[in-house]
């Protein structure tokens, strides 16, 4: 099965933003890769998610902008195959 993994910058969420994210990516089965916590030891305020099963690249896009559509606050984010995860589970 096909892994995704996306990155979300999130430069302006509040920690009640970061819950609402949270929140709609686990309802659709993303799990965390990377959980930067709101501390000055993180460059920047980064989300990393990944999501495995027979999804594609365009239903992972949609479901991370209605999860981002929850957060008020300026956001992006890109969404990338991981390639090494899907070969070692065709093993």
């Amino acid at each position: 099965m096909p892994k995704f993994i996306t990155t979300i910058d999130l430069p302006k969420a509040s920690e009640s933003d970061l819950e609402n994210l949270h929140k709609e990516l686990f309802n659709h089965s993303f799990k965390w890769e990377l959980h930067a916590a709101k501390s000055k030891s993180y460059i920047n305020d980064q989300e990393v998610f990944s999501i495995e099963g027979n999804v594609t690249l365009q239903e992972v896009n949609h479901l991370v902008l209605n999860a981002i559509g929850k957060v008020s606050k300026e956001c992006s984010f890109f969404v990338m195959k991981d390639k090494r995860g899907s070969d070692l589970n065709s093993n």
